[in-house]
């Protein structure tokens, strides 16, 4: 079964575009390739990020950074369709079947695949690979072994078939594998321990040469088991923290692509580029959020938790942080098959659009009844960028409203990233990210024990329980109904704390063919179909 990437509202979500006042391709997923002519080999696509990676491990990280470096290196067992993000398809495996009972999933592999070095791929790198996420040595992190804690072994019978053997159905396993997160890894590699400075992969790019804070050279690897493809010779990442930079090299062609447009440079672009690029948008899977540190005190108290989110404008951060391009939203993306429904969402104290009247003062007096009537200092971390800065500014000054002083600590993305691992702050005000539109992926790694993305450190049986129940429920209605108690569950004991979810963006010029944007990027860093003519 397919689990769908997106399907919001129709209506919810072209109105909301329509609001924005863009022609946004992205708005219908129309394909912009669709009277190209036919792929040609060639060329260099160049885009940019804002920072470097913390370094290039696929198992520790956790921020797009890696993906958006080396992506294109790698190779998973299966993926998203990069044309078509409601559709898994295959990538190392040319086929898979599921048992009758959802116990097994039997994958067979592609055959004559090398690593970059040389290298034969085999059903031993996947399952040396997967059994490391899943239970890793002493020495290595791995942040998303969450995902697959359904799987109790993995079988590699042959050298070009692997069986996950499940001990529980799970029927959202196969759209958790998709991310590029989830890439074969070189047995004979990861057994030297964790890769942070080496990059040997299967993918249609090779790594070539990585200048730190200036750029990433990833070459077309001539040996890929697909001989059609890289179309293109070579991709150049270069790292350009500031949008308007950005923007001046997109409109003078030096960079062919846009990545992580804001909204306001994609309604300039749609407005005065409108010969020479493309601007696409699709809503996001990744909310603003504060996570709140359960083992800080006074954070492990609901009384200030819920203090602090009846004290922050809703309607107002999306006013101000995206200007209006984005859309409130639960723990689930409004965008999705499982949201909330927005009547419950809005019944829960501080999720309703508009901020009730009377909430600073309940704010102020849930602070008095958990010992802080003058309020108290706390730490708030974020990534110092033009997204998160701008979200730790606004948080410093809704929270004061309650008395509580935010001493803000923007950090540099390496540092930032180690804090997260670290859970070195006292509230964290980043992303809830999530990697495909299923239950699993939404809670698995953000609310259940010891989850690498659990940023709150919530440590709840019951939430455990639920989130076990519902990912094993093979009847849709039934996973849905749990997954929405999940969700109230979580949200009104305020234990993360998710407004908006804004719609991402992104500008290609005209010569750039077969690029689509996905609402997670992370599920389409292969590019190995892209070209440009």
């Amino acid at each position: 079964m397919i689990y769908p990437h997106a399907n919001l509202s129709r209506r919810r979500f072209l109105a909301a575009s329509g609001a924005a006042g863009i022609g946004l391709v992205g708005a219908t997923l129309l394909p912009v390739w669709a009277q190209a002519p036919a792929p040609g080999k060639g060329g260099i696509l160049s885009y940019n990020i804002e920072s470097d990676p913390p370094n290039f491990d696929l198992l520790s990280n956790t921020t797009s950074r890696v993906l958006d470096s080396i992506g294109g290196c790698y190779n998973g067992l299966v993926q998203y369709d990069p044309l078509d993000p409601n559709t898994i398809i295959g990538d190392l495996a040319e086929s898979w079947e599921v048992s009758p009972d959802g116990l097994a999933i039997t994958f067979k592999l592609r055959q004559n695949v090398n690593f970059h070095d040389g290298m034969p791929m085999t059903s031993a790198d996947v399952k040396y690979t997967f059994d490391v996420t899943r239970d890793p040595p002493e020495g290595i992190v791995s942040v998303r072994k969450s995902a697959l804690a359904a799987i109790s072994a993995i079988d590699a019978p042959d050298a070009h078939t692997v069986v996950f053997r499940l001990n529980r159905p799970s029927p959202g396993l196969l759209a958790g594998l998709c991310p590029n997160w989830f890439s074969v890894l070189p047995k004979h590699v990861l057994e030297q321990g964790q890769m942070k400075d080496v990059v040997v992969g299967t993918g249609p790019f090779k790594l070539a040469n990585y200048s730190r804070g200036n750029s990433i050279e990833l070459v077309r690897n001539p040996d890929y088991f697909d001989p059609d493809r890289p179309y293109a010779d070579a991709i150049n990442v270069y790292i350009i923290p500031e949008q308007a930079s950005v923007m001046a090299y997109f409109r003078s062609g030096q960079l062919n692509i846009f990545e992580g447009m804001e909204a306001t440079l994609a309604h300039e672009a749609e407005r005065d580029m409108a010969d020479d690029a493309t601007v696409q948008s699709a809503p996001s899977l990744n909310a603003i959020a504060l996570h709140f540190n359960l083992a800080v005190k006074p954070w492990d108290d609901v009384r200030v938790r819920k203090a602090a989110a009846l004290a922050i404008d809703r309607t107002a951060a999306v006013a101000v942080l995206f200007k209006g391009d984005a859309v409130l939203g639960g723990m689930s993306p409004p965008s999705g098959t499982w949201a909330l429904p927005d009547a419950q969402l809005h019944a829960i104290p501080g999720f309703a659009p508009e901020q009730a009247p009377g909430a600073i003062d309940e704010a102020k007096a849930l602070l008095a009844e958990a010992g802080f009537p003058d309020g108290f200092e706390t730490r708030l971390v974020v990534r110092r960028d033009d997204r998160f800065g701008p979200w730790g500014v606004f948080l410093q000054d809704q929270l004061a409203k309650v008395g509580i002083k935010v001493n803000l600590d923007p950090q540099e993305a390496a540092t930032y990233s180690e804090s997260q691992k670290a859970k070195a702050y006292d509230v964290h005000g980043g992303n809830l990210s999530i990697a495909v539109d299923d239950p699993d992926a939404i809670f698995g790694n953000q609310v259940v024990s010891g989850a690498g993305g659990n940023y709150s450190q919530i440590a709840d049986p019951a939430i455990d329980a639920l989130f076990l129940a519902q990912s094993q429920e093979l009847d849709p209605a039934k996973r849905k109904a749990m997954s929405n108690e999940l969700e109230a569950m979580v949200l009104s004991q305020y234990l993360v704390y998710p407004v908006a979810y804004s719609f991402r963006f992104l500008g290609t010029r005209k010569d750039v063919h077969d690029y689509v944007l996905h609402s997670q990027t992370n599920n389409n860093r292969r590019m190995a179909g892209m070209w440009i003519g």
